[in-house]
């Protein structure tokens, strides 16, 4: 019985990823989170929840910022450098706590960490070409197909969205065909409109929008009925659907939910102060639950909610 103890103990010691951080931490070269060959880059997310020199949060879809919520036990795959150049890998499964010692030794370059050109169907990967432009820590280029190394989307208006990282801060930028690419990215742009994200669907049945509608911004406006065309397909047939928005304007973030059939308007004026806008809705009990979200602005009428909270109004258990 002793043995038996022992060797229990042994084995869950050896599930847990024991790491000795050196004296200065370790540096996030790429984080990965999925299983089997899916897989999805999150080494930006993991880098944002850093705190001061320290990173401390528990793995499951929602610290991820992915839809990943039931199934398959997921891990987030760690790529680790110390100061001395040294790397190594670690894995936490789902509902594990990441607690390590966290340094960037280039915190004050400038590195794109990623960049993608074209529509939100057809579009390229551009990192590296951006990357080996960089001179002494700045870039400008002008954004057109043939500095972008070819055109993934004859015919169609196109967007380079940029995700970079500066004096130890992520930011993202999105530049439309034609214009110009600076970065760091200048504090004298922060009053134009800038979507950072948006999701059309239901539920877990999404397309992300966000180049489609960067590339319609008209003179820092954006305004377009919400229906499946403008939005390029219907990913959820035969339910209702919302857009949701994350958008940037004189250098604050905001959110705004649009149901289909109705129009999105940005930048939304003081007169959208008063409507009611649902950010963030989960359902369920401890790790397991269920993002309920575009569900629920679905049904916002009036500027009110009123619903039941039971399995069949929030679409499951």
């Amino acid at each position: 019985m002793k043995r038996s103890c022992i060797a229990l103990a042994l084995i869950c010691l050896l599930a847990l990823p024991l790491l000795a951080a050196p004296p200065s931490g370790w540096e996030i070269t790429r984080a990965d989170y999925g299983w089997g060959n899916t897989w999805v880059d999150v080494t930006d997310r993991v880098r944002s929840l850093v705190q001061g020199n320290t990173l401390n949060f528990t793995v499951n879809g929602a610290s991820m910022g992915t839809n990943y919520h039931h199934g398959r036990n997921r891990i987030l795959r760690l790529q680790l450098r110390d100061s001395q150049g040294r790397t190594r890998q670690v894995n936490y499964h789902d509902r594990q706590l990441v607690s390590l010692r966290i340094y960037s030794a280039n915190q004050n370059t400038l590195r794109i960490s990623r960049a993608i050109y074209g529509t939100d169907r057809r579009n390229a990967d551009v990192t590296a070409r951006l990357n080996s432009q960089i001179q002494n820590d700045q870039l400008a280029l002008q954004v057109t197909n043939d500095n972008m190394g070819g055109d993934p989307a004859p015919d169609q208006r196109k967007t380079l969205t940029v995700q970079y990282a500066m004096n130890g801060r992520t930011n993202q930028v999105v530049v439309n065909e034609g214009d110009t690419l600076r970065l760091p990215y200048n504090n004298t742009n922060t009053g134009a409109l800038q979507i950072n994200r948006a999701v059309y669907g239901s539920g877990y049945r999404t397309s992300d929008v966000t180049t489609r509608l960067n590339s319609q911004i008209q003179n820092g406006q954006l305004n377009v009925q919400v229906t499946n065309d403008n939005m390029g397909g219907d990913p959820a047939p035969d339910q209702r659907k919302a857009l949701t928005v994350d958008f940037a304007m004189n250098g604050h973030t905001h959110q705004v939910v649009v149901n289909e059939g109705d129009v999105l308007r940005l930048p939304n004026g003081e007169s959208d102060r008063g409507s009611l806008q649902i950010n963030r809705a989960v359902y369920g009990s401890g790790y397991r639950t269920s993002d309920v979200t575009t569900r629920l602005n679905s049904q916002v009428q009036n500027g009110q909610l009123n619903v039941q909270v039971t399995n069949d109004n929030m679409g499951g258990d």
